[in-house]
């Protein structure tokens, strides 16, 4: 599995780009408990440069409960391992 680090010329990054069949998946992490809407936004960002040539985004953040939303998967830094159980 190769991993990489994205940043466009404007500041605006991912934390972690992974590729597996084909695709590569983004991947923000934040040290925060509670999920804020601020999180997805370089996902969001992500997703409009790359289009549909992405795979599922994630967030990885300090707090224990896993969701799924319109912006990708959510998994609690303590479930990363679920992260490639895909």
């Amino acid at each position: 599995m190769d991993f990489y680090f994205w940043r466009d010329n404007k500041g605006i990054e991912i934390d972690l780009l992974f590729q597996r069949r084909q695709k590569l998946f983004p991947l923000e992490i934040k040290s925060g408990k509670t999920i804020q809407t601020g999180f997805f936004k370089n996902l969001k960002m992500y997703k409009k440069y790359s289009g549909k040539a992405h795979g599922q985004s994630f967030l990885i953040y300090g707090g224990d409960e896993g969701q799924k939303r319109s912006h990708g998967r959510i998994i609690p830094w303590k479930k990363t391992y679920k992260l490639f159980s895909f």
